[in-house]
């Protein structure tokens, strides 16, 4: 079963990291809540961005 892209009509799983990204959320919904719990820890991300202006850092931004 392939779901598709409303927009672009391309299968979402186009990519493996798309696919991989599905895959992750469906195997954390299907545990049970405590697994659930430290899975759900895990699935958060942050990302630090640094901008660089003649070779030095200018500012650190995490969003």
């Amino acid at each position: 079963m392939k779901f598709y892209d409303k927009v672009t009509n391309r299968p979402f799983y186009d990519s493996y990291i798309n696919y991989s990204n599905i895959a992750a959320k469906l195997l954390r919904q299907a545990l049970k809540p405590e697994p659930r719990a430290e899975a759900m820890k895990r699935a958060d991300t942050h990302i630090r961005v640094t901008k660089w202006v003649d070779g030095k850092p200018i500012r650190d931004s995490t969003y």
